[in-house]
């Protein structure tokens, strides 16, 4: 292969990954950064399913403690006297 066969050869190659390769890394890149965002929106929803999961604890412990007191034989007879 000569040298200006060559030079050519590289010219075309060059214009060829300019025009098909980097587009596609650019893509690439665009993908990536798409979910890196929503990694960040992963670590938001673990939060707040904690959250969620703190309140329905709570809730779960505030029912039972209501019903012990439901069953006091005073607040029975008042809670009877109101239905």
């Amino acid at each position: 292969m000569d040298e200006k066969t060559k030079e050519d050869f590289i010219k075309l190659f060059n214009q060829g990954f300019e025009e098909m390769v980097l587009p596609q890394f650019e893509e690439i890149r665009e993908d990536m950064a798409s979910m890196r965002k929503e990694m960040a929106t992963q670590t938001d929803i673990n939060r707040l399913e904690r959250k969620i999961d703190h309140l329905l604890d709570k809730s779960g412990d505030h029912e039972n403690r209501l019903k012990r007191i439901e069953t006091l034989p005073i607040i029975a007879s008042e809670l009877r006297a109101v239905k």
